[in-house]
């Protein structure tokens, strides 16, 4: 007999990735800034302890294995719903499906600005 997933883990299924995505987004972006402007004075230029680069593979490292987790939850529970779904309405399917794909798609979009990244130079005008 297969339990339901719970509300709280439907929201998880949904939510998680987008929110990864969003802390990669501005926090990285945010300290690479204070990191830079560090740099060019007499700070070592360490976002804790770490070099720019490494602290950015670690972001992504952190930001992908939560997209990662979702990802799972919601293939988990979508498999589960498919068969049988108690929800009013077919909430609960319609959460894991939504999951599936939001966890799928920002995973990716993680992924590409990790490349991305990588590949530009730290600390360089955008003009």
């Amino acid at each position: 007999m297969s339990h339901a997933p719970s509300t709280v883990t439907l929201w998880f299924a949904v939510l998680a990735g987008p929110s990864a995505w969003v802390l990669q987004l501005y926090v990285g972006a945010y300290l690479t800034d204070v990191y830079c402007r560090r740099g060019a004075g007499d700070s070592t230029g360490e976002i804790f302890g770490l070099a720019n680069t490494s602290f950015v593979t670690v972001l992504t490292a952190l930001t992908a294995a939560v997209a990662l987790a979702a990802l799972i939850v919601s293939v988990v529970a979508y498999r589960r719903l498919k068969v049988s779904d108690p929800s009013t309405g077919g909430r609960a399917f319609w959460m894991a499906r939504i999951g599936v794909l939001d966890s799928a798609l920002f995973g990716f979009l993680i992924l590409f600005m990790f490349v991305a990244s990588a590949r530009l130079s730290e600390c360089t005008p955008s003009l």
